[in-house]
């Protein structure tokens, strides 16, 4: 045999050898599906993974396909819904972060994968199994799956059953009241109790460093340890399933590339706000690396929530970077936006796809990136009854009722955060069914037809081609009975108040930050004279005191909401002169003189209006009383109501004097 001969043959054997070889290779792969891979599974190859694999089916071009006419159709719809998805899951769609979710489950355990990840691996992308290695972000998140999903509590049906239930969105609200979380925190022990210390200049606790630090009133923090003492209790004796942690990773996959990052958690819960770049400074824009005494703190580890009304700042979660906390600005309110959050156009306000109201922030309006995100509250959220907590709370519901359907305009005052909008939401419910409501706002806040479905409720906003003056021209064409004006905070949004309480409504009401009844209609006085042509305090006084009849004013303290009264505001008219009628007098110059000296008074430091409380919370016996209805106010009422609402107004005459004999018994007693 010739060499060459030979060495053909060689090659034929090798090729064979090679042909048989990657044939069962591909016949072990197409009956098995598995990639076998050498490297780690870790969260940043998944994260990079999903990624690739949704732009591919984005990107694929399904005509190279040999597919049915039906396949063709599925795969299309497949990348329209993955495509939409991934652009509307961050602006508060839950609909579409769970098909995304979904999508990034099916991606990472798809055994053809090169990275995939199964029972024995999953615990390299998030250490589950070594709780030491778990960071705080790890266990708040895994805390939050349990309560959300797998934690039961028993409730008896409607059918007088008792029945498990999951706490679903309310898991994360449950998690942090239930474990003490919401408490004040300053230092805690391993067993999660609060240390400070005592001197001569104050209480104070001692950093890792050993370093004083003072207590500071009304600060509440979920920090990392608190996290560790809560997951050392809860998680101990529990044991995920290679489902349940799988969700978990999911949701880490989420949060990172499509969601809203570390807050993403807070999005669909029942929580009243979460927040994000708040407090501190841009990182590695300033070279200061102490402030004092302690380190300087950067807004990408800037995490607040409201749960409530208390707020929390949440350390034990951070943005991680910078980058990270502009990218969640930049894309939490881009669900419907008015415009582009630009260098220019520093700040945004606009309503998220759940109806929260998000505010966001850029530099150089601000020193930060940040955003505010606002939850939009729920019917039984905003039950009077369940907003109210104190001994005697009958009587401060029966007197807002009466207020409200004594058809008074009226505020509902207070400083951010006590309650303000969700007692005005609370009260629609007091209006007479039959009456059409109409709402005008800067922004999208009080969401009345999601609340009262079945309502007569119709909502403007103020647009760039429509202003709110010719949304309110407009308004006083489509038959309402009651305005609510939502958040007076400006001369213009002032002006609107008085021209629906005079005209165009039976009943108007607004919120206000004034902090008295007085307060309230001199800055009422004060924006009406600024966009009007009035020259006369004492006329315009008057002409707000007829136009604002009654303020609810709440109080927040620590979290404590409360309303701490309930004013009825009247005008004063043609009030008699110390002498009336001088030429009776015997000494006509020294009446007049008497005369002349009130006169002067009027025109200098008395007003032309006043105010009475007809409820007030007494903070010592913590609980409401009730001081009584003047004549006009009671006749105000009776002369408001239909003929069958007559007959209640009476008997709750009645109940609140019983209610307050009742308490004030209560209280000479000594029961709370």
């Amino acid at each position: 045999m010739q060499l060459e001969d030979l060495f053909l043959i060689l090659l034929i054997l090798v090729a064979l050898f090679a042909g048989a070889y990657l044939y069962i290779k591909r016949l072990f792969k197409d009956s098995e599906g598995i990639v076998e891979t050498n490297e780690n599974v870790t969260l940043s190859i998944l994260e990079r993974s999903v990624d690739e694999s949704n732009s591919a089916t984005i990107r694929q071009s399904l005509k190279d396909l040999n597919l049915t006419e039906k396949q063709l159709k599925q795969r299309e719809a497949l990348q329209k819904e993955l495509s939409a998805s991934l652009r509307s899951a961050s602006y508060g769609d839950n609909k579409a972060k769970i098909f995304v979710k979904r999508q990034i489950i099916r991606i990472i355990t798809d055994l053809r994968a090169k990275y995939h990840v199964t029972e024995a691996t999953i615990n390299s992308v998030i250490p589950f199994d070594s709780p030491q290695l778990l960071t705080a972000q790890d266990k708040f998140e895994i805390l939050a799956y349990y309560y959300i999903n797998v934690l039961e509590y028993q409730k008896i049906d409607d059918f007088g059953k008792l029945r498990n239930y999951k706490y679903g969105i309310d898991g994360v609200r449950q998690l942090i009241i239930q474990n003490g979380l919401a408490d004040k925190v300053y230092q805690r022990d391993d067993e999660g109790n609060i240390l400070y210390r005592k001197d001569r200049h104050g209480e104070f606790v001692l950093d890792d460093e050993g370093r004083k630090i003072p207590l500071r009133e009304n600060y509440y923090e979920i920090d990392k340890h608190s996290v560790d003492v809560v997951y050392a209790k809860v998680m101990g004796k529990v044991t995920l399933s290679y489902v349940d942690k799988l969700e978990i990773v999911a949701q880490r996959i989420f949060e990172n590339r499509y969601g809203l990052g570390a807050v993403d958690i807070f999005v669909n819960s029942t929580i009243d706000e979460y927040q994000g770049g708040t407090n501190g400074i841009p990182y590695d824009k300033f070279d200061i690396k102490q402030h004092g005494d302690r380190p300087v703190e950067y807004a990408k580890d800037s995490i607040w929530i409201i749960v409530s009304g208390k707020k929390i700042r949440v350390s034990a979660l951070s943005f991680g970077s910078e980058e990270e906390l502009v990218r969640v600005c930049q894309n939490i309110y881009k669900y419907e936006p008015s415009h582009v959050l630009s260098k220019n156009g520093g700040y945004v306000t606009e309503t998220m796809k759940d109806g929260s109201r998000v505010v966001v922030g850029r530099p150089p309006f601000s020193l930060n990136y940040f955003f505010i995100a606002r939850k939009p509250d729920s019917a039984e959220s905003v039950a009077p009854d369940a907003l109210l907590i104190d001994r005697g709370k009958e009587i401060a519901i029966i007197g807002t009722k009466w207020a409200v359907r004594g058809m008074f305009n009226g505020a509902v005052s207070g400083e951010q955060g006590t309650g303000k909008t969700t007692w005005l939401k609370s009260m629609i419910r007091f209006f007479h069914p039959d009456y059409s409501i109409r709402t005008q706002e800067l922004i999208r806040e009080l969401n009345l037809s999601q609340l009262y479905p079945e309502r007569n409720v119709v909502s403007f906003v103020e647009t760039e081609s429509v202003s709110a003056q010719q949304g309110l021209d407009f308004q006083k064409k489509t038959s309402g009975d009651i305005n609510i004006v939502g958040e007076v905070a400006t001369a213009v949004a002032a002006s609107w108040v008085i021209q629906t309480a005079k005209v165009a409504s039976r009943s108007t009401w607004f919120t206000h930050h004034a902090k008295t009844w007085h307060d309230l209609i001199v800055a009422l006085r004060n924006n009406v004279m600024e966009v009007g042509s009035y020259n006369d305090d004492k006329s315009v006084d008057q002409l707000v005191a007829e136009c604002v009849n009654v303020d609810i004013h709440f109080e927040n303290d620590s979290g404590h909401r409360y309303i701490e009264r309930i004013t009825y505001i009247y005008p004063e008219y043609g009030r008699p002169y110390p002498v009336e009628d001088i030429t009776k007098e015997a000494d006509i110059q020294r009446a007049s003189l008497i005369n002349q000296d009130e006169y002067r008074k009027r025109m200098t430091d008395r007003v032309n209006f006043n105010g009475v409380n007809v409820i007030e919370y007494d903070k010592d016996k913590k609980r409401y009383k009730y001081l009584g209805m003047p004549d006009d106010f009671i006749a105000h009422i009776r002369h408001s109501i239909t003929e069958d609402e007559r007959f209640d107004f009476e008997q709750d005459l009645l109940l609140l004097q019983e209610l307050e004999d009742k308490f004030e018994a209560e209280d000479l007693a000594g029961v709370s």
